[in-house]
């Protein structure tokens, strides 16, 4: 019995401990801007950032530098 209550009340630490996630707007400097679904700015960050500062469309080789990152809902 006591151990499922540690199962339980450690589930209930964790979970409490889990971040929800928000879409964030990030605008590059050339004006373009993508969404985000991550958990704070830093993360927002991060997951462009992994892309590069060279994007791909189509022909054309694009730099991709960020202006600024923007929470979009709460």
């Amino acid at each position: 019995m006591l151990l499922m209550w540690y199962i339980i009340r450690i589930e209930s630490e964790r979970l409490k401990m889990m971040k929800k996630e928000s879409i964030f707007t990030v605008t590059f400097t050339n004006k373009s801007s993508v969404f985000i679904k991550a958990f704070d700015h830093d993360h927002a960050m991060r997951i462009v950032q992994r892309n590069g500062n060279t994007w791909t469309r189509a022909d054309d080789s694009v730099e991709m530098v960020i202006e600024k990152i923007e929470k979009v809902n709460g």
